[in-house]
């Protein structure tokens, strides 16, 4: 047990861990079991200041015999907690363990009538007040239903890409028919009808953001270690189903890091920034574990010229951790996502992500950071240290011109299909498109600027 401490104070408050100097506030303490048993279990150790330092207990037994009725009295079902006197620098400290609630729905706090579900949002305990946040937890402790297997709304088989999902099933061999796309998710019969998941629409639509406005990917690319400084390249990828854009935030990456040079025995070798099966797993892991039903927020990957972020939106599901992605348990949010990405072979099975990180250690490569700064899950990836001296050195933005170019060979093009073609913001594809028309690169049919028929083309010189 005082093994247990010593790794409990080499720990910061966070989704596992509390500290409180005293148990004068039995309240706060119950609210933070609640939270624990929601989230991933956890512990709350009494007797230790925020700052780490044990300042011990005058009464450690009635702390202990006050904290244990207060939970067992305020806790909906109630719960019998572990609590543990123990002594720690000849101090003596009270620790109070919460197992991961495991039933159906979550573990409440009791105040008279009311009952309130908390969970854990970093170090603080958080009541859950929306409905929609419920369902999703209730869902997930369920094991069905979840968020993606549930029909979109208003989606008709006409939004997915039929033809895609043939194309990517036959190279597993798989013939796919309505039975196999209800099998694995992609849609499913409602008063005799097949309507796409949620699954599919991410997949597998032709327009994802019309049925979830937030489901895309965003990549920017930063000049220095912080978010100072103006963006040196960006790019949005909404309008694309997702197994597409993972190719799309690839090449963002690699445009934007490079490789390291090593020249063992005199043999020149190319070393990625980043470990490439490592970095497609994290990226294939943020698209199967994200939490679609949250709004307003979006998948991102933030360049940096010391280290990469890949973050998805939403806590890690119920019932796990850090602690546990890195012994290799997986609890999937999206079942039927992470089956298909299974059965097309994009990830090998549940709760490899951190065995490829330990692989990718043995080439030299730092392990990844996994944290959940808030509702979010992020990812923080060192690159290799050959590579730290060799990041490139960009005074510019990244030029877009040539692709600009390229498009409009084809024809004529608004700037909604500029914007989405590059995977832009529509800001910065003004910036581009405004220095290409003085340069003269470019010219517009004429019309006004807020003409929603504007549209951009090549000089007659450069069409050819």
């Amino acid at each position: 047990m005082a093994k247990l401490i010593e790794d409990l104070l080499q720990q910061r408050e966070g989704s596992g861990v509390d500290f409180k100097a005293d148990g004068s506030s039995p309240k706060g303490i119950v609210k933070d079991f609640v939270a624990f048993g929601n989230t991933a279990g956890g512990s709350i150790l009494i007797g230790v200041d925020d700052d780490r330092n044990v300042i011990g207990l005058d009464d450690p037994q009635g702390t202990e015999e006050a904290i244990s009725n207060a939970i067992y009295s305020s806790t909906e079902p109630r719960q019998s907690p572990l609590i543990s006197v123990m002594t720690q620098d000849d101090k003596e400290v009270v620790l109070v363990e919460a197992q991961y609630f495991q039933g159906a729905d979550p573990l409440q706090l009791k105040e008279g009538d009311k009952l309130t579900v908390y969970e854990r949002v970093g170090s603080t305990s958080i009541p859950v007040t929306d409905d929609e946040r419920l369902e999703q937890i209730r869902r997930e402790r369920r094991g069905r239903d979840g968020f993606d297997q549930l029909p979109a709304a208003g989606a008709t088989l006409e939004n997915l890409d039929v033809a895609a999902i043939k194309e990517a099933f036959a190279t597993r061999g798989i013939e796919i028919d309505e039975a196999k796309l209800e099998s694995y998710e992609l849609a499913t019969r409602q008063n005799n009808e097949l309507i796409p998941t949620h699954a599919g629409i991410l997949l597998f639509g032709k327009d994802p953001t019309d049925f979830l406005p937030d489901a895309y990917f965003r990549g920017i690319r930063y000049p220095g270690t912080d978010k100072s400084g103006d963006a040196l390249d960006s790019a949005e990828w909404k309008g694309l189903p997702l197994l597409r854009v993972i190719d799309e935030v690839e090449s963002f990456i690699a445009r934007n890091t490079g490789t390291a040079q090593t020249i063992p025995g005199q043999k020149r070798r190319n070393i990625p920034h980043y470990e490439p099966a490592l970095l497609r797993e994290i990226l294939h892991n943020a698209i199967a574990h994200a939490d679609y039903s949250r709004r307003g927020q979006h998948l991102n990957v933030s360049i940096y010229s010391d280290h990469l972020v890949v973050e998805s939106p939403g806590k890690l599901p119920a019932g796990m951790s850090v602690e546990y992605l890195k012994a290799g348990v997986s609890v999937a949010r999206n079942r039927a996502i992470m089956s298909i990405l299974h059965a097309l072979g994009y990830v090998e099975k549940h709760g490899t992500v951190y065995a490829k990180a330990v692989a990718a250690a043995e080439a030299g490569y730092p392990i990844p950071e996994w944290s959940e700064p808030g509702p979010i899950v992020r990812a923080t990836l060192q690159p290799h240290p050959k590579a730290v001296d060799e990041q490139p050195r960009r005074s510019r933005r990244h030029d877009r011109t040539p692709e600009v170019i390229e498009f409009l060979k084809a024809g004529e093009k608004s700037a909604m299909e500029l914007s989405k073609l590059l995977g832009v913001s529509s800001r910065q594809l003004q910036r581009i498109l405004k220095a290409m028309e003085e340069a003269g690169q470019i010219e517009t049919n004429g019309l006004p600027k807020n003409s929603p028929n504007l549209r951009y083309r090549l000089p007659d010189s450069s069409a050819e």
